[in-house]
């Protein structure tokens, strides 16, 4: 019908007609404006019926439901290790391949993982690591000793990044991405092709390809962040 084949033009003139009132954000639907509604009411309608959890969107419950039927349906073709996310399987795939994309900018050492590459850096910066509060807020700096404590930290004191930050864990990790270079990650998946060299600082380019994949499975995925 023509009010379909105007909907798909608005892929290629990326019109955005539905904007909303709070932010100004504009939607090229008016379902993707009332998904993104949510941020700002706070509403998140779809519940794990086993653990009471709520989600913004019921494609992120079916993700969060993976931990509870343990589902892994991405599989290693090499030695059978299984996941839950096509991502995840990328980065196990380094075990096997030998890949290494993260490069110290002073010494030119190579990691498999981004994490590897942080504490690396303290050889360089002076800084000491802590064993007891591993996990450091990327936002404001402050550590704790458990995931938990910081999950908690990011929805209680960075509203910009309560969007839906946990409904991508752990595709994108709150303790290792800042909420400014989160904020770019969303604004760049959101583009037709989205700018994978943009990225590059932060992710490796199978990364990037794997985490564009696992959120187009959701299309609005991206859509409810706030920029």
């Amino acid at each position: 019908t023509s009010s379909n084949l105007s909907r798909h033009m608005r892929i290629h003139t990326d019109e955005r007609p539905y904007v909303c009132q709070t932010c100004g954000q504009a939607f090229r639907e008016s379902h993707d404006l009332t998904r993104h509604m949510r941020i700002h009411t706070g509403e998140r309608p779809y519940a794990c019926q086993t653990c009471g959890q709520a989600f913004c969107q019921h494609t992120s419950l079916n993700r969060h439901m993976r931990t509870h039927t343990g589902e892994r349906p991405y599989a290693c073709q090499t030695c059978g290790q299984t996941f839950s996310l096509r991502f995840s399987l990328v980065r196990h795939m380094r075990t096997h391949t030998g890949e290494q994309p993260y490069v110290c900018q002073t010494c030119g050492q190579a990691f498999s993982l981004r994490s590897s590459l942080v504490r690396h850096m303290h050889i360089h910066t002076g800084e000491q690591p802590s064993n007891q509060q591993p996990y450091v807020c990327r936002a404001c700096g402050r550590a704790f000793c458990l995931l938990s404590n910081l999950t908690a930290h990011m929805w209680t004191q960075h509203s910009a990044m309560q969007a839906d930050i946990s409904d991508l864990e752990p595709t994108i990790p709150a303790h290792w991405l800042s909420e400014s270079k989160f904020n770019a990650l969303v604004k760049d998946l959101r583009r037709t092709p989205p700018s994978s060299p943009a990225l590059s600082r932060w992710l490796s380019e199978s990364e990037f390809n794997a985490l564009v994949e696992d959120l187009r499975r959701s299309p609005s995925g991206w859509s409810g962040i706030v920029e």
